[in-house]
């Protein structure tokens, strides 16, 4: 899209109507339209929207909308960066309702078709949603776990991964047992048997665990998940480390293949 002369209705790129009803113009539900509405005093001479992909993690501007609450109505507002740093490094972030929302960082967009798609795909639980400067934490994450599996020859994987972004309950800290939703659990897996659990970082651990999947909720309970919490370390500030506590977040990932089941796992640092 351009904008028009009056500066006020975007016209089309490709057909320079500026009524709004060309069929390249992104559409809400019920055929209503939306406008972008950029409060920066700086000229605007095209905004691209190739093939109606927002590249945000939605397939199209239908999804963004959805995906962040966007109604009718509604202004979206485009922030270029941050007043207070000054340099080169421009993000894009999103106000919507109250809130400054995160997007993704540079490094999504520079890593490949695959890892950018297991980022779309990730499952946050309650309250564990990352902000767009941790989400590279999730994506040189996910390159951990695929080097770990081209080192160790890990061979065929059946499924799709599904990482997990789970902000750690009291539950967590004292029980032997972690449960993945089952959103996350690998389709065809057998009920029960062992499970390797391997820490990531700061360097490579191996634990052993065994596994059960419940029947009537799918979900996958891991016992054995006590020794992970007593052996581990949350890195918190520069230098310092800590045990982990009900306020800390871990990235996870369940990978079901010729070797077995492993589930890869990294806490993240421990916001200040």
């Amino acid at each position: 899209m351009a904008w028009s002369d009056d500066d006020r209705i975007p016209a089309c790129h490709f057909c320079w109507d500026d009524r709004g009803i060309c069929d390249r113009y992104p559409h809400l539900d019920n055929d209503t339209s939306f406008t972008v509405k950029l409060t920066d005093d700086f000229p605007i001479i095209t905004v691209n929207n190739d093939e109606d992909h927002t590249y945000f993690g939605c397939s199209n501007w239908r999804a963004f909308c959805k995906a962040y609450g966007l109604n009718e109505d509604m202004n979206i507002t485009f922030d270029l960066g941050n007043d207070d740093v000054r340099d080169n490094n421009i993000e894009i972030w999103v106000h919507a309702e109250d809130d400054l929302i995160p997007l993704l960082p540079p490094a999504y967009f520079h890593a490949t078709r695959t890892t950018r798609k297991i980022v779309d795909r990730t499952y946050y639980s309650f309250g564990s949603n990352l902000t767009w400067l941790e989400k590279n934490h999730l994506i040189s994450f996910i390159h951990d776990v695929d080097n770990h599996a081209k080192n160790y020859m890990t061979g065929n994987i059946y499924h799709e991964y599904v990482p997990l972004v789970h902000q750690l309950s009291p539950h967590n800290i004292i029980s032997d047992n972690f449960v993945l939703p089952p959103e996350t659990v690998p389709k065809w897996m057998f009920t029960t048997g062992d499970l390797e659990m391997v820490s990531l970082r700061p360097t490579v651990i191996n634990y052993h665990g065994k596994y059960r999947i419940s029947q009537s909720e799918d979900t996958l309970k891991i016992n054995g998940w006590r020794n992970v919490i007593q052996a581990s370390m949350i890195p918190f500030g520069e230098e310092s480390l800590c045990i982990p506590q009900v306020v800390d977040r871990l990235i996870c990932v369940l990978q079901y293949g010729d070797v077995g089941v492993r589930l890869y796992f990294a806490f993240l640092p421990r916001r200040e």
